[in-house]
């Protein structure tokens, strides 16, 4: 693969500051307020903090991604990359270049919250790996459902990729729990990462074939 593509899409994800700061800040925005909306007195669960965070967390990549595709489509450099055969290693670094830049800062910053909370550093931790694995999946999916609607909308991707989302969330809840109770988290474990393997590696090829098609 060319690394000369990478330079290009990560610097020019960079220099669109609003691309990748704004979903940073909504989304420090949200978990900031979101104790506002507890019973401080109240003996709430770690459940439902981290709950809240992946789901905030789903929320706000999608948010990130919206527009992955559709500036190099309209000004004729999508068509570019595949003319000359090189549309699969944009794909790939687009997604990559959007995990770096928004997902893993989602990450980090949804692993100070949790800090915050004071909820154990073993938990934080897992949780931390949890969401830069899963922010990983998350803008897989979200990508071909912005590839998917690039002529028709953001609606039709979205209610298409909404939907294979939910085992992972469920995934991740069952991770919590399981953490909490201080069980075994090694099978879970081993199931995201091998999601996160299988996304990563045959949803930029079936996104490269959509693309292929609104460009014929």
């Amino acid at each position: 693969m060319d690394r000369d593509i990478l330079y290009i899409e990560m610097y020019k994800l960079f220099k669109r500051r609003r691309a990748w700061i704004g979903p940073v800040l909504v989304f420090l925005l949200i978990i900031i307020s979101f104790p506002l909306t507890l019973d401080i007195n109240s003996d709430n669960p770690p459940q439902i903090y981290l709950s809240f965070i992946w789901i905030s967390t789903l929320l706000v990549t999608m948010l990130g991604t919206e527009l992955i595709f559709s500036d190099d489509f309209e000004d004729g450099t999508l068509e570019q990359y595949a003319v000359n055969d090189q549309l699969i290693e944009v794909v790939f670094y687009k997604i990559f270049a959007h995990w770096v830049l928004i997902g893993i800062p989602l990450a980090f910053v949804a692993f100070l919250f949790i800090l915050s909370l004071n909820i154990s550093i073993q938990i934080s931790s897992i949780a931390l790996l949890c969401l830069v694995i899963s922010n990983l999946i998350f803008i897989n999916f979200f990508s071909l459902g912005n590839a998917l609607s690039l002529k028709k909308g953001s609606i039709l991707g979205l209610l298409i990729t909404i939907p294979f989302l939910i085992p992972v969330l469920i995934v991740l809840g069952k991770m919590t729990t399981s953490a909490l109770l201080g069980l075994s988290l090694v099978g879970h474990l081993s199931l995201l990462v091998g999601v996160m393997i299988l996304v990563a590696s045959f949803i930029p090829f079936v996104i490269s074939f959509i693309l292929r098609t609104h460009l014929e």
